[in-house]
């Protein structure tokens, strides 16, 4: 994780395993939410180490909980299986996919960090960016995200999309009855023309939009900022 994120500071919820605080969630669930809200900190050098330690929090919790479903799987199939495993099983698939969402909501706030960074230290400005757009300061994500450069911008749009397909299959978030836990057959690839396509390369079924829907109500806002149909739609 370190090559993709950063290191954490020292002392940091991810060096010592304890659980991120409060505080540190909520610029996340705000980038989710499609508001630009960053780390309350004096530079975009330290907003960089908060984001990257809780990374590195959210990796190794998502390698322990993939550790415990393969193991309460195992017990399942057995056919000897307690009681309370099956119903374990459901709370930590959608525990599961909850992190993946805020590691997801960490690589963008990275993304858009770093290339602050760089163009700072490099004396470039950046294109698009509002007169009064300031990166520590609260902002409409999309106006943080379009500073980015189109690969980067299309590498998080699918790894978006991929999120929202693991979401579907699990049912999460919100345990939803509109959400199925069947695969909504998505490939994690944008069409021409910016929407969601299946393996087949045809337009995601309308079933799949009711899904895009709920999770749009449970307010992940995220597709919008990053120009993504039917989310712009919504």
């Amino acid at each position: 994780p370190s090559s993709t994120a950063g290191g954490g500071s020292k002392g940091s919820s991810a060096s010592t395993g304890r659980p991120p605080a409060s505080k540190d969630l909520a610029p996340l669930l705000d980038l989710l939410s499609g508001w630009w809200h960053p780390p309350q900190v004096k530079s975009p050098d330290e907003a960089v180490a908060v984001v990257a330690g809780l990374y590195q929090n959210f990796y190794k919790r998502r390698q322990a909980m993939r550790e415990a479903l393969s193991g309460i799987a195992s017990t399942l199939e057995s056919g000897h299986g307690p009681d309370w495993a099956r119903r374990a099983l459901g709370c930590v698939e959608v525990a599961l996919t909850g992190l993946e969402w805020l590691l997801l909501a960490c690589q963008v706030a990275l993304q858009v960090l770093r290339q602050v960074i760089s163009a700072t230290k490099n004396g470039n400005a950046i294109p698009g960016l509002p007169a009064n757009f300031s990166i520590l300061k609260d902002s409409p994500l999309k106006a943080a995200v379009n500073i980015l450069p189109p690969e980067k911008r299309c590498d998080l749009q699918n790894t978006f999309l991929k999120v929202v397909d693991l979401s579907i299959k699990q049912g999460a978030p919100g345990n939803s009855s509109s959400l199925h836990r069947t695969s909504s057959g998505l490939t994690g690839q944008l069409g021409s023309n910016g929407n969601l396509v299946d393996a087949e390369g045809n337009c995601a079924s309308p079933n799949s939009s009711v899904e895009f829907e709920e999770l749009w109500s449970s307010g992940l806002r995220l597709g919008a900022a990053l120009e993504l149909e039917p989310w712009l739609g919504f």
